[in-house]
């Protein structure tokens, strides 16, 4: 029960019950998952899945659907001993052929707050936190799989092309 403190409430409505969800079945997607590899979409949905009741988890997540992706983009994931590589290995790899300073950040940040999911003290992992890590995948699946996100495709158009000064009003890129 919350009291409402409002002096324009009669008394008897000044008390409400205000429900928290701890999770919704079927999940709710933060983006569309639409033109992303199975294997990657099981591991957002558990993490769409965990926001509700385990932050930490969420985070734990992202950071396996950043190894899906490095998965499906065929990155070597053991060592000619069979011991695992570790994502940050994997990653410096990847790297090493696509070049992508945009998608070399998001990756690591990603990989950085899924270890920190796993390994730290839950309040560490905040609403805010998991909503900007949400952010970022979307952001680096777009960059990976759609071929550049609208938004990164008009922030070249500001960096390389258009003269900003010139343009009459501000147009959403077509």
């Amino acid at each position: 029960m919350h009291e409402i403190r409002d002096l324009d409430v009669a008394e008897e409505d000044r008390w409400t019950n205000i429900l928290s969800p701890r999770s919704f079945c079927p999940p709710i997607n933060y983006f569309r998952l639409d033109s992303y590899p199975e294997k990657v979409r099981k591991h957002l949905r558990r993490a769409f899945t965990a926001y509700w009741s385990d932050l930490p988890s969420v985070m734990n997540c992202l950071r396996t659907a950043v190894e899906a992706v490095m998965d499906e983009k065929e990155v070597k994931a053991r060592d000619e001993n069979n011991r695992p590589i570790p994502l940050k290995t994997r990653l410096r790899t990847f790297l090493e052929s696509h070049q992508n300073a945009y998608d070399a950040v998001l990756l690591d940040a990603i990989r950085i707050l899924g270890n920190e999911g796993s390994h730290s003290n839950e309040g560490n992992i905040t609403d805010y936190r998991v909503l900007k890590a949400f952010e970022m995948a979307e952001a680096l699946l777009g960059s990976l799989y759609d071929g550049h996100t609208p938004v990164h495709e008009y922030a070249q158009k500001v960096v390389y092309g258009d003269n900003l000064r010139k343009t009459k009003k501000s147009v959403p890129p077509s």
